[in-house]
C-alpha cells in the first residue's frame, strides 16, 4: 500500500489489521529501521518516478 502511494498512515494500519496507526508505526520501524512515512524518502514511490522520461 505504500508503493502505491498511500498516504493515510491509518488507512494502511486498519487494512493490515492494525487497531492503532501508532502500532503500525512502532512495528514498521523495528521492521525496517525508519517510519512509515518516511517510505518515500527511503524507497520514492514508484507512481512517482520517472514522470519526466
Amino acid at each position: 500500500m505504500l508503493m502505491l502511494g498511500e498516504r493515510n498512515m491509518g488507512a494502511v494500519a486498519k487494512a493490515i489489521g492494525y487497531a492503532t496507526e501508532n502500532k503500525f508505526a512502532t512495528a514498521f520501524r523495528k521492521e525496517f529501521g525508519f517510519r512509515p512515512k518516511h517510505f518515500d524518502r527511503e524507497f520514492g514511490n514508484p507512481l512517482t518516478q520517472n514522470r519526466n522520461v
